[in-house]
């Protein structure tokens, strides 16, 4: 390898890195919890990769000044990645 490979590999995982680290809020989607509860207009944030927090838009008050990424979800419906039917053990994965 030579030193122009070296420098753009290690800007490539510099960059990804980076990008991982954005914070993003969600706001207005109809959030299902995963136990039969909806949160009609919910927000969601996500921190460092992580969920920060989900709850309801009307009762929680956050800046949005404090996030890299502002998506609106209006009626879009958001769910968790597995789901665990009530009749069986299996997981289903919703995109």
């Amino acid at each position: 390898m030579n030193k122009n490979t070296i420098l753009l590999l290690f800007l490539s995982i510099i960059f990804v890195n980076i990008q991982a680290q954005k914070s993003k809020l969600y706001i207005g989607g109809i959030a299902h919890i995963g136990n039969g509860e909806k949160i009609p207009n919910s927000i969601i944030s996500i921190k460092d990769g992580k969920f920060d927090v989900v709850g309801d838009a009307n009762k929680i008050r956050i800046d949005p000044n404090a996030f890299d990424t502002i998506i609106k979800i209006y009626g879009k419906h958001i769910y968790p990645a597995f789901i665990a039917t009530a009749k069986s053990a299996i997981k289903v994965l919703v995109v």
